[in-house]
């Protein structure tokens, strides 16, 4: 998949928890950069879900895989910790998350409030 565009990053960043913690941040980064930017049909096994804005499909072994993508050894992250920090960013109503047993379903909370051009 081509990823073109960009994403809006607000200042205010600086001022949250996240920023704190570089490990949370490329998280947070990743949540903003993998989220729809307009509606889209994804495939998961022999499903199709439909994708709204701010809104996308994750696992624990594909973020663990994609997260840590050419990182150090010593740098490496679990899945089973990204999605306790995920969890901890829907505690902190920044995005809230569907899941079942296959996938879940990851929604950048106020996207349209941010990202709209």
């Amino acid at each position: 998949m081509a990823r073109k565009g960009y994403i809006k990053m607000y200042r205010q960043i600086i001022d949250s928890d996240v920023w704190c913690d570089a490990y949370k941040f490329k998280l947070w980064s990743y949540c903003l950069m993998k989220a729809c930017h307009r509606p889209q049909k994804a495939l998961v096994g022999n499903q199709i879900l439909q994708l709204k804005k701010g809104e996308f499909i994750t696992g624990r072994n594909d973020i663990e895989r994609e997260f840590n993508r050419g990182c150090k050894e010593e740098d490496f992250v679990t899945g089973r910790t990204l999605i306790r920090w995920l969890k901890i960013f829907e505690e902190m109503e920044m995005l809230s998350i569907r899941s079942t047993n296959r996938y879940s379903i990851v929604t950048v909370l106020n996207w349209e409030k941010y990202q709209n051009k």
